[in-house]
């Protein structure tokens, strides 16, 4: 006998998956677990088969769809009876033949599909490094931020002190630049040479009044 030796047929471990399927009851029954939640409660290929996976999946979403017509129906619409008649009936089960899960079953296995490491990541994973990578861009902008300021604090410090020695002063072609507060403030400022003017001419008067008076 020169026939091909049959197929191996994985065995699915009937254990495990008795045991996934009560998981996956138990997690479509509460409706507080969101969907992400539950479909990252969906075994490996080593716990079911493709089908059995798929049906699961396919279930998880159909329920969840329904529910959440379910509330919006019974907080916002008039058709909350409607509603949960329709929905009773596509949870009663699947809403898709045995043969069209065995060819969709089929198909999957056959697919060539590349998985990368951030599509596995749940929601709240991903929302968590998308803030950290925010804190971390926000924590280099201040130090670009301060490193600016501190340049801006020194080359202040710097011109004070030039300024106190009378190396640099401000002049009419400078005043537009300033703010309106340090122009008013430079205005409200004495006249040096007119107040230096005054004291000399009051030197020299006091100088010919005591002259006289030596007379």
């Amino acid at each position: 006998d020169n026939s091909p030796p049959s197929p191996k047929v994985r065995k699915i471990n009937r254990r495990s998956s008795v045991a996934l399927a009560r998981r996956m009851s138990r997690a479509s029954a509460v409706s507080g677990i969101s969907l992400e939640d539950q479909l990252s409660m969906v075994g490996s290929k080593e716990d079911a088969s493709t089908q059995e996976r798929f049906t699961q999946v396919l279930n998880m979403c159909v329920r969840h769809t329904c529910r959440t017509v379910e509330r919006l129906e019974m907080d916002e619409g008039d058709l909350e009876d409607e509603a949960r008649t329709v929905s009773r009936q596509l949870m009663n089960g699947c809403i898709l033949p045995e043969a069209r899960l065995v060819a969709i079953a089929s198909s999957l296995d056959k697919a060539n599909m590349t998985v990368s490491p951030e599509d596995l990541q749940s929601s709240k994973a991903r929302a968590v490094r998308e803030y950290t990578a925010k804190l971390e861009d926000e924590a280099v902008q201040w130090k670009k931020f301060l490193i600016e300021r501190n340049r801006t604090l020194k080359l202040g410090v710097s011109n004070l002190q030039a300024a106190e020695k009378g190396e640099i002063k401000v002049d009419s072609s400078q005043m537009y630049s300033l703010t309106a507060e340090d122009r008013m403030f430079l205005r409200s400022l004495p006249d040096l040479n007119l107040a230096m003017a005054t004291v000399a001419k009051h030197e020299e008067r006091q100088a010919v009044a005591a002259a006289r008076m030596v007379e």
